[in-house]
């Protein structure tokens, strides 16, 4: 038995075109075939899809229902993770959600509320503790200024005026990659003026005879305090830390490098040296001090 015998091909007479009755579909045996393979590429697994498979001509495609979207191209999510945070009081922490970490598809405002009952002119400081979204895709918005990448300075500081009780952050990821999240310190403060009498110091910028925007690392009404920036314990493998003028240096020990002393150049901690021989660690390589009647780079050919 063949395709035409289930489907019987219909003879076309003369110019009109042949009706169908209702309720029968015609194939051709192309289009039978072609319909057969269609309709069964979603029957095994579903295709690969969490939830729903469309057959197509270029085999199976996935779809999400209502509200979902795709996290990446067979599995569904929620299309957008709202996550309001209310901060009051004089200082708090800030964090991203599930920090470290945080989930695709977020929509979070961030709310710092600062109960100006007198009117007054407040002045709200973010110190940057910790900061790192994918590049471009995931940002923060504070004010009109975008915060995205990888922030590496504990020490970054943003310094908001305002007179409005409520200061606004948005927090929006995409549906891919994730970094650590952030973490913010935030403080409000009257806005104590800054004038010839009162300047800025260390750099520092009085912006509108109000406040002073302030550089990394020296915090203060006026920028006239010097952050240690030792404090964390910047340096590892038992480096010594020197604070200097808005930077650190840190002073390694034995074979350490780097600016953090993060680097072990020590090319001979795993003994590379055979039958007794004495290594001695360059900078990128290492050379073996052979004993009597051994010899090669390192010392595992016997001489005769």
């Amino acid at each position: 038995m063949n395709v035409s015998d289930l489907h019987p091909i219909p003879e076309q007479v003369g110019p009109d075109v042949f009706k169908r009755p209702k309720g029968i579909a015609v194939y051709n045996r192309a289009t039978y075939a072609r319909d057969m393979l269609v309709n069964s590429s979603c029957s095994y697994l579903n295709g690969g899809c969490e939830h729903i498979c469309l057959a197509t001509p270029n085999g199976p495609r996935c779809a999400c229902p209502d509200k979902l979207n795709f996290d990446n191209g067979t599995e569904c999510s929620p299309r957008t993770y709202t996550c309001p945070q209310v901060y009051t009081g004089k200082k708090g922490q800030i964090r991203s959600p599930g920090y470290p970490g945080y989930k695709n598809n977020l929509h979070c405002m961030i709310i710092i509320r600062m109960r100006n009952n007198q009117h007054e002119q407040l002045r709200i400081q973010l110190y940057v503790e910790d900061f790192d979204l994918q590049d471009k895709y995931d940002y923060l918005m504070v004010g009109s200024t975008k915060l995205s990448g990888s922030i590496l300075s504990r020490y970054n500081r943003y310094t908001v005026s305002s007179t409005q009780e409520d200061l606004k952050l948005l927090f929006v990821t995409d549906h891919s990659v994730v970094g650590r999240g952030f973490n913010l310190v935030f403080s409000v403060h009257k806005a104590v003026g800054c004038n010839s009498d009162r300047p800025c110091h260390n750099g520092g910028t009085c912006v509108n005879d109000e406040y002073c925007m302030c550089p990394d690392g020296f915090p203060g009404d006026w920028c006239d305090h010097d952050i240690d920036k030792c404090a964390s314990n910047p340096c590892q493998n038992s480096g010594t830390c020197v604070n200097k003028n808005n930077t650190f240096e840190c002073r390694c020990r034995g074979y350490y490098r780097g600016s953090v002393c993060q680097y072990d150049v020590n090319t001979c901690r795993n003994h590379p040296c055979m039958n007794g021989g004495t290594c001695h660690s360059l900078l990128d390589a290492y050379q073996c001090d052979c004993v009597d009647g051994f010899s090669g780079d390192v010392c595992d050919s016997r001489k005769y």
